[in-house]
């Protein structure tokens, strides 16, 4: 059984890297880390009291919303590119 200080460090780190996860390109990297962290905090809490668990519900849904945008923007950047290359 994991400390429960640490269940509620990897909280508040998932916010960080959820809010590091909406640089472009970069992000995708810092999207990973916050699920892996949003995954030892729900795994390691086993139904305990987490203090930040708003903040561990909140980082992971802001690096679900960045990987979102990034698969639109690369989307569009790739019919775009199609796009162009048809018109040559």
């Amino acid at each position: 059984m994991t400390a429960r200080s640490k269940v509620i460090e990897k909280s508040l780190n998932c916010l960080d890297f959820g809010i590091a996860s909406l640089i472009p390109a970069v992000g995708i990297v810092f999207a990973m880390v916050a699920f892996a962290r949003f995954r030892f905090a729900i795994v390691e809490a086993n139904d305990r009291w987490n203090p930040a668990r708003l903040h561990l519900y909140f980082g992971a849904a802001l690096a679900a919303l960045s990987l979102l945008a990034h698969a639109v923007i690369a989307t569009v950047i790739y019919l775009k590119v199609l796009r162009a290359a048809g018109e040559i």
